[in-house]
Parts: C-alpha cells; sequence; structure tokens
C-alpha cells in the first residue's frame, strides 16, 4: 500500500523532512501576516503543521496505487506537500494557500527538494474556490476550519471521481457521498488529533 515501509528508510526519509524545514518557522510567518486581514483573522488562518512520522502513518492505511494527483488544502510552508513527495511518486502535488509570505516560502521550501518527480504547485488563493474534482487525494488539516468550510468542502466532495479519497483532521465530513474508511488519532506538532479518511463512492 505504501511505497515506505522499512524503519530504516523511514528514519531516513524523516530526516531529509526535518532537514528541509529545520529553519522555517511557518507559524511565526504566519502570526506577522494576520495584519493584512484587520481584526478578524479568519479562524482557518489559525496556524498548525503536521510531522512527517504523523503522515505517513496516515498514508499507510491507504491504498496508494494509481493515485497519480494530490491536493493540500490550507498548505502553509509545504510541509504535507513535501511529506507526500517523499512518500509517494505523485505526477502532481499541489497546495492551496492563502497567505502569501507562506505561498512564497513554501516554493522556496519545495525547491530545495532533491530528485523528485513530481510536479509541484502552489496556487494562492481560497481553498473554497479551488476544484478538487481531478484529485486523487485531498488532505485537509481542517482543525481550525470554520462551519462554512467544512460545508464547502461537503458539497466540493461529489465532484471527485469514485475511489478517491479525502483525508480531514479533527473533523470529518457529513456528505453521504463519501465512505469512512479509517479513523485514527495521530500525534500531531501541538497535540493529539482524530484522522478521518473517506473514499469517494
Amino acid at each position: 500500500m505504501n511505497q515506505i515501509s522499512n524503519i530504516n528508510d523511514i528514519n531516513e526519509i524523516e530526516a531529509k523532512f526535518n532537514k528541509i524545514f529545520e529553519e522555517s518557522d511557518g507559524h511565526a510567518i504566519s502570526i506577522s501576516n494576520h495584519g493584512k486581514f484587520a481584526k478578524n483573522v479568519p479562524l482557518n488562518l489559525t496556524y498548525g503543521e503536521i510531522s512527517f512520522k504523523a503522515f505517513h502513518s496516515i498514508f499507510s492505511q491507504i491504498n496508494l496505487s494509481e493515485k497519480k494527483h494530490f491536493v493540500d488544502l490550507g498548505s502553509g510552508i509545504g510541509t504535507v506537500l513535501v511529506a507526500a513527495g517523499l512518500c509517494h511518486p505523485f505526477e502532481t502535488i499541489t497546495g492551496i494557500e492563502l497567505i502569501t509570505a507562506l505561498s512564497n516560502e513554501s516554493k522556496r521550501l519545495i525547491g530545495t527538494l532533491k530528485n523528485s518527480k513530481s510536479i509541484f504547485t502552489v496556487v494562492e488563493g481560497y481553498l473554497e474556490d479551488y476544484d478538487i474534482s481531478l484529485a486523487d487525494i485531498v488532505f485537509a488539516h481542517s482543525t481550525c476550519f470554520p462551519d462554512e468550510t467544512m460545508y464547502a468542502l461537503d458539497q466540493k466532495a461529489p465532484s471527485m471521481k469514485s475511489g478517491s479519497i479525502i483525508i480531514t483532521i479533527t473533523k470529518p465530513l457529513v456528505t453521504d457521498q463519501l465512505k469512512l474508511i479509517a479513523k485514527d488519532m495521530v500525534t500531531m506538532k501541538w497535540g493529539n488529533a482524530s484522522v478521518f479518511i473517506y473514499e469517494r463512492i
């Protein structure tokens, strides 16, 4: 199911992942740019990151065969994008990020990733506006997503093709067009969180 299974390989790739992000502070970048939203900072701009081991744990529960296109909704400095590229040879890996400074930093960090065959793209904009219909796997670190954003994701899910995967953190989806195939608890950088893995029916 997963491209990486040997513990030595996992540790080696985790070290590579950590090296890329060791000097970048996505949380600080996010906070310093909240002023652009005046006094009312949208809840879904609250910044959070996932560790490589947590991401690998999630991916180990998914059949990645024939999965070519990966999308991260709210991609920050690109930790999930890079982790996806290290775990599986996707054809395309796309991040959606509203904050320009985070988007720019993710592009810089992704540029340091060597020997990846994936095509990386970071789109600056609202995740609610992005078309996910062609994605094979959609990841949403949705812990701080407001209800309207979760509703938008529920409305977008039926546009995906049968067999595609949507992963959410902390908050579940409710559309009857998805089947819950796994629920787990993983350790994030900020604490433990529920993970919901859905398959498009």
